[in-house]
């Protein structure tokens, strides 16, 4: 058996030490390590052999056994270290990594990693006690890396693996939730099963509260809201200098527009995003000035219609011509808004294509609302609450401007027209009458502290709603005595007889009535959405059905 000793070699111009080993037969040095052609040593692989150990077997006898150290189990790692520190790779079991960092007391570059091959069992028959104890103590310390070399120092490159292994954790965290999204959205795509959900939640059955939350076409809410304080500006720049009036503008729009839902402007926008998805920032911006006017044509019909009815309150707030310093006035600010529709969208888009049909819409749909208000205005009587006539204010006042209006501005503002106009103008008007129906619903069975207003107004104002035609219906055909005690405590401002006209309804069942109709208008929208031939339309329509399914005000 060859002797194998190690040698030490000082050189001037390091202070590492390199190591070789010595033959005794021939007693000479092996020859230099390789170097490529840039002159760099390349790293080679040399054998170091264990440490002669002092200990015999005679010191490893245990004498309270009387018997010697069991042999140790077979080494199957092979450790390579690096001679100058870094990294050891030890041989890992199946479907484990064990790459770890020794910290480096000697400059990498000087010297190529040593490979410590543990000897065969053979030669350890009377060492191999300690080299069992000293190798699984070395196999304990090399699975906590240090972060600190020898003079106390951190090592960065431990720091560097921590680093790594915080990043591969945290990349498995986020493919998770990534996956959890992914499988959010396929479920969200059953718009039957949403449907059903937001019904179950409003009309019992349900717990998730999170089906009151809005959702899809509101997400708009929050760009549209940045644009109003521009638009705003343009729009008084435009039509005066003195401060005063500015000042009254910014208010009226303050109060007004600001912090809605702007649920007609999100439609129209998400009709224009739908057929344009490749459409820039500007245009984006440009397209949402001209939907606001959708939310300029509300306010204007909101402050006029609280004129005519003497509403006090208006979204859980006092009505606009409530306030000590407006009264009448507020007549007007109304009409300012009107006028400042065309303006605004001359200012937005001067030279779209379609901006004349724009207008077009705009004007049209203003007519129809004012015959619907007008309709809603002389309807005082019993004997003309019908469904034709209900039918007709409905399609005039709600349906025409909330939906058919923001779709066909949507169209427009990408410059698109439908084949299939008629089938969309005829489930646009079955969205608005399902909306007017959710409205007098909760204008008498809603939660005022939700609604922001009382659930006897309407009994007080004499309005012809989808609950007073149910109610009439229904003591025709049953009870007349009833009929007669309704019309004596109805359009009244004594609260004690809207109380006994409420309860009427209450006790004919009108709100279980209205309930499931309002279930079987949703599920005759469902599928005339679904047969609608045009895809990005009629994910449109379906996400709109989705939002005002279920909704609380």
């Amino acid at each position: 058996m060859q002797n194998l000793n190690m040698t030490e070699q000082n050189t001037e111009n390091t202070s590492s030490k390199e190591i070789a080993f010595l033959d005794d037969e021939d007693d000479e040095l092996p020859p230099p390590p390789p170097q490529n052609m840039l002159g760099n040593v390349v790293q080679t692989v040399v054998f170091r052999p264990p440490p002669i150990l002092e200990n015999s077997m005679e010191n490893n006898f245990d004498e309270k056994n009387d018997e010697f150290p069991s042999p140790p189990p077979p080494i199957s790692q092979f450790q390579y270290l690096p001679a100058g520190g870094g990294t050891e790779i030890s041989t890992p079991s199946e479907g484990q990594s064990d790459v770890k960092n020794i910290p480096s007391t000697t400059s990498q570059d000087q010297f190529p990693p040593t490979l410590n091959v543990p000897p065969p069992p053979l030669l350890l028959h009377h060492h191999h006690h300690h080299l069992t104890k000293t190798f699984a103590n070395s196999e304990v310390n090399s699975r906590k890396p240090s972060t600190t070399s020898n003079d106390g120092q951190k090592d960065n490159r431990s720091l560097l693996l921590i680093q790594i292994q915080e990043g591969v954790k945290l990349k498995k965290v986020q493919k998770q939730e990534e996956q959890a999204q992914k499988r959010a959205v396929d479920d969200s795509t059953d718009v039957a099963a949403i449907l059903r959900k937001r019904m179950e939640h409003c009309f019992g059955g349900s717990s998730d509260s999170s089906s009151n939350s809005p959702t899809g076409l509101f997400k708009n809410g929050k760009f549209l809201n940045s644009l109003v304080p521009i638009l705003r500006d343009e729009l008084t720049n435009s039509l005066t200098n003195d401060l005063d009036e500015s000042k009254r503008i910014f208010r009226l729009f303050d109060y007004n527009i600001c912090g809605g839902k702007f649920g007609r402007s999100n439609l129209a926008m998400e009709t224009f995003k739908a057929l344009f998805p490749e459409s820039t920032e500007e245009n984006l911006i440009n397209s949402g000035k001209v939907a606001l006017t959708l939310e300029m044509l509300q306010t204007f019909y909101l402050i006029e219609d609280d004129i005519m009815d003497n509403s006090i309150l208006r979204r859980g707030r006092p009505s606009w011509h409530t306030l000590p310093e407006n009264g009448l006035t507020a007549i007007n600010d109304g009409l300012l808004l009107e006028s400042g529709i065309n303006r605004v969208i001359q200012l937005a888009i001067p030279s779209h294509p379609r901006k004349s049909a724009i207008l077009s819409e705009i004007s049209t749909a203003k007519q129809k609302t004012v015959i619907g208000q007008m309709l809603d205005m002389i309807t005082k009587d019993l004997s003309e609450f019908t469904w034709p006539r209900y039918s007709s204010i409905v399609s005039h006042k709600t349906s025409h401007y909330s939906y058919l209006l923001p779709l066909n501005i949507g169209m427009h503002l990408a410059d698109y027209t439908t084949p299939h106009q008629v089938n969309l103008k005829r489930i646009a008007y079955k969205l608005g009458y399902l909306f007017q129906i959710q409205d007098d619903y909760l204008d008498c069975f809603g939660d005022p502290s939700i609604t922001g207003k009382s659930n006897l107004i309407d009994l007080a104002e004499g309005k012809c709603t989808w609950i007073t035609c149910a109610l009439i219906e229904k003591i025709r055909k049953n009870n007349s005595s009833q009929l007669e005690k309704f019309k004596n405590n109805f359009c009244t401002q004594d609260e004690q007889k809207l109380i006994i006209a409420r309860n009427i309804i209450i006790e004919q069942g009108i709100e279980e009535d209205c309930i499931e109709f309002q279930k079987k208008k949703i599920s005759e929208l469902y599928e005339d959405i679904m047969s609608y031939p045009i895809e990005p339309l009629r994910q449109v329509l379906e996400q709109t059905l989705i939002d005002i399914t279920g909704r609380q005000k």
